[in-house]
């Protein structure tokens, strides 16, 4: 469990979990976005779709089972750091003379 208190959902992850997963407001549950009616106790109103009450449905999930956490956290993928000017420069320049030289031939 502290490991899990630990870990935090960085926003791409929890802007990801908000779009695919909607709160039950009768039992907490999480469903997936698609879901017409809970899977836990088939309310098929009004679901809440707000960041904190998923953050809230998932943190409880993984205190229930932390290793739940291990295999999510495994198969995210890891944070790319951001291109450099230089290198979106040089893709663009490669790109410009490709499509150039493929009009020649």
């Amino acid at each position: 469990m502290d490991r899990l208190e630990q870990q935090e959902l960085d926003s791409t992850t929890l802007r990801s979990a908000t779009q695919h997963l909607k709160a039950c407001p009768l039992c907490n549950a999480l469903n997936a976005s698609a879901n017409r009616e809970c899977f836990v106790c088939r309310w098929s109103g009004h679901f809440d779709h707000s960041e904190e009450t998923i953050e809230a449905g998932l943190f409880a999930l993984f205190s229930t089972c932390p290793d739940l956490w291990d295999l999510v956290s495994a198969s995210l993928p890891e944070a790319r750091p951001p291109m450099r000017k230089a290198s979106l420069l040089e893709r663009w320049a490669a790109r410009f003379f490709r499509k150039r030289l493929d009009l020649l031939c």
